[in-house]
């Protein structure tokens, strides 16, 4: 595909991964040759070019024209994200190495090279860069790069997915579209009641969220938001039961492996905390899943498993309302 032709669909993921808005822009619209030249300026949206799916905006024809001949002297360092925020020292700043935003007009060229810094009214991160070994904060720098390049280069964005959703989002991308459900509960004496139905999963307005309709033909219905959260390192998932008044959850989930586990954190019914499930997705695949719920009584002491057994098989890639 032509560069010129590419979408957002195109672009590497995460918010870890590359600086730009929800359009792919790099640089905040700042002409990346500008810096090299006469410092800093804005490019003009008549005056762009895309690159590994990235749109760059330019000054003038010329700086277009020099950077679509050697792209690489000219891009900023890791992304696009301040470099003091990757290479400080864990904790001596008050936060740990990490992917900051930048100032676009807050810079180094260095060695050949462009770094970016964070600045507003109350740090300027290029302040302490300078009063810091700067060979030392590069070599950091690069190496926890090159770990997040390793780990989210060959990753895409599937549409609907904003571009700035964290990474670990794609762990439950799988569920966006329709699927065909064979339902399974136990009832006392062990026997399993067999329904079927359809469950429905779209990414939420924003791109960052799924959410997803599970029911339609079944017993039990209800909306699921499911989020991950950068900080914690899981998923929050809220579920909100359609037809029992008062009946919603609050889960919290992590990927273990080849499966996906979510543990109630807290159920509005049983204030005590007494009664929880423990619902594993497994054996995903793009046209099928499998999924079970185990239930404790006594708080997770001991469990009760497969009350509930779910095989799902894909309908379509999409909802129809999409």
């Amino acid at each position: 595909m032509p560069l010129a032709l590419m979408t957002q669909t195109d672009l590497p993921i995460g918010r870890k991964y590359y600086n730009v808005d929800e359009d792919g822009l790099a640089l905040k619209g700042y002409d990346p040759v500008s810096y090299f030249t006469n410092g800093p300026e804005l490019g003009k949206a008549t005056l762009s070019y895309r690159h590994e799916g990235l749109l760059y905006r330019f000054h003038s024809e010329d700086n277009r024209i020099k950077f679509q001949e050697t792209p690489e002297d000219y891009l900023p360092q890791y992304g696009g994200y301040c470099a003091f925020g990757l290479g400080a020292p864990a904790g001596k700043y008050g936060s740990n190495p990490e992917p900051f935003d930048v100032d676009p007009t807050s810079f180094e060229i260095l060695n050949g090279r462009l770094y970016l810094f964070f600045k507003n009214e109350l740090f300027r991160s290029k302040t302490y860069w300078d009063s810091e070994n700067k060979s030392a904060l590069i070599r950091q720098a690069d190496s926890l790069w090159q770990a997040m390049e390793e780990k989210y280069h060959a990753l895409k964005i599937p549409p609907g997915m904003s571009c700035k959703a964290p990474p670990e989002t794609l762990d439950m991308a799988f569920l966006v579209g329709k699927w065909q459900i064979n339902y399974k509960q136990r009832f006392k004496g062990g026997d399993y009641r067999e329904t079927q139905g359809i469950w429905y999963g779209h990414f939420s307005p924003d791109g960052r969220s799924i959410i997803d309709y599970w029911g339609e033909g079944m017993p039990v219905s209800g909306i699921n938001v499911r989020t991950f959260d950068a900080y914690t390192g899981k998923w929050s998932m809220t579920w909100n039961q359609n037809n029992s008044i008062g009946n919603k959850a609050l889960l919290e989930g992590e990927r273990r492996g080849d499966r996906i586990i979510f543990m109630t954190k807290y159920w509005e019914l049983d204030p005590s905390g007494q009664y929880l499930n423990r619902i594993t997705f497994h054996n995903i695949q793009k046209e099928r899943f499998f999924y079970y719920i185990d239930t404790s009584t006594d708080g997770g002491k001991t469990w009760i498993e497969k009350t509930t057994i779910i095989e799902a098989h894909r309908l379509s890639e999409t909802t129809d309302n999409d």
